[in-house]
């Protein structure tokens, strides 16, 4: 990897880097889009950044999102864009359709939207999951957790990344993540929004997912 520092003299790559900060993927047409540059200058940037190690790629069906993945990488870049001018980004719009099945659905056979993000993020916050390169593994605190809340986990502890289309971070997919959306379902704590994908919590849930995994809906 060259010197993060070197990299970012460049106004285009710390437009894209300065984008990257939210912890989020992106497509090369939204990174485009809010760093003001044609397609084909962002996509020949972008090539160099994930040559360099300093961005990743995650596939998701057909299309290809971009994000810094590394906690050490993003840090190193913060630290460097933080005492450089503040690129101009422009703000990305968001259109109703996507707003509206962004809160909570089903993705498959799992939890998606941006429910599924924040009960991914709460699990590793409390240390009950850990996120690897392409799965989301279970600890033994994390055994404890589940079982005591009543939930008998896969024989496999490796559950699989999710990159969620709306959110731009990872859910929890997989075996995991079918156990969490069955259980949830059936004590009630969501229901599924007939002829949709959409997921509405309950109030109940509301009480248990601020109970169990300190998120506020």
């Amino acid at each position: 990897m060259k010197n993060v520092v070197e990299m970012i003299q460049s106004q285009e790559q710390r437009s894209i880097l300065a984008i990257l900060q939210d912890e989020r993927f992106y497509p090369v047409g939204d990174l485009a889009y809010m760093a003001g540059m044609s397609v084909k200058d962002t996509r020949g940037h972008i090539a160099e950044l994930v040559g360099e190690n300093i961005i990743n790629t995650e596939n998701n069906g057909r299309h290809s999102y971009y994000g810094i993945e590394d906690t050490a990488t993003a840090a190193r870049v913060a630290e460097v864009l933080n005492s450089m001018p503040k690129p101009d980004i422009r703000p990305l719009k968001q259109d109703a359709k996507k707003s509206a099945v962004g809160d909570a659905r089903t993705c498959y056979s799992h939890i998606a939207g941006e429910l599924g993000v924040r009960l991914a993020e709460s699990l590793m916050e409390h240390g009950y999951i850990v996120k690897g390169e392409q799965e989301f593994n279970v600890t033994e605190k994390g055994e404890s957790f589940f079982c005591d809340l009543g939930i008998v986990l896969p024989k496999k502890k490796g559950s699989r990344k999710c990159l969620d289309w709306t959110e731009r971070r990872h859910h929890i997919a997989g075996s995991l993540g079918r156990t969490l959306l069955e259980r949830f379902l059936e004590w009630g704590w969501i229901e599924r929004v007939s002829e949709s994908r959409s997921l509405k919590v309950t109030n109940e849930g509301e009480k248990q997912l601020k109970r169990n995994f300190a998120i506020d809906i």
